[in-house]
């Protein structure tokens, strides 16, 4: 069993916690790359704060691109992810080989715009395959909504459930995202 994004306590005189999750997440990134990886499905919630998180994602990114790699869903609730974390999930999405059809997010209010705008960068390009994002409890609000609005009229998007509860959305996000 992998415990990817989790911290490793210092005391026990192993790696540094990052180094330790950044060698677990290329570990499990090496596993869903074997061609006899039969997981579907990949959840990951809870382990805030996430150390050395961009790292991290870049290792998993390895993995999730993999043509070998069967994975369909990504669950990453509340683990922190920021700016950083979503610009290497957004290359991942880009992958011709990506598997992924739906993304959790939620829980992670560190995304901010920038964030919101590598997401879109991935979930707009032709290789991307989600249709089902989840981005609840991640305080956005109306510029984020104008944003995501903006993804969903993008022509190479093929978002049809997106989660969007608990947010700060008001009237001007919500019309941007109706339109």
């Amino acid at each position: 069993m992998f415990h990817l994004l989790g911290v490793v306590c210092e005391r026990t005189g192993r790696k540094p916690a990052a180094a330790q999750s950044f060698v677990r997440a290329a570990e499990l990134a090496a596993a869903l790359r074997h061609e006899d990886c039969r997981l579907t499905s990949l959840t990951l919630n809870f382990n805030r704060p996430v150390v050395g998180g961009g790292a991290c994602c870049a290792a998993l990114r390895g993995g999730l691109a993999d043509p070998n790699c069967r994975v369909r869903t990504l669950v990453l609730k509340s683990n922190g992810i920021g700016p950083t974390e979503c610009e290497q999930l957004a290359g991942t999405l880009q992958s011709a080989f990506c598997r992924l059809t739906t993304l959790d997010l939620g829980g992670n209010p560190d995304i901010g715009e920038e964030g919101y705008a590598h997401l879109v960068r991935g979930l707009t390009h032709p290789h991307c395959r989600v249709t089902t994002l989840g981005l609840h409890s991640n305080g956005i609000g109306d510029a984020g909504g104008a944003r995501l609005g903006a993804a969903l009229r993008a022509p190479g998007c093929k978002l049809a459930k997106l989660y969007l509860g608990a947010n700060n959305i008001g009237a001007a996000g919500l019309d941007h995202l109706a339109r």
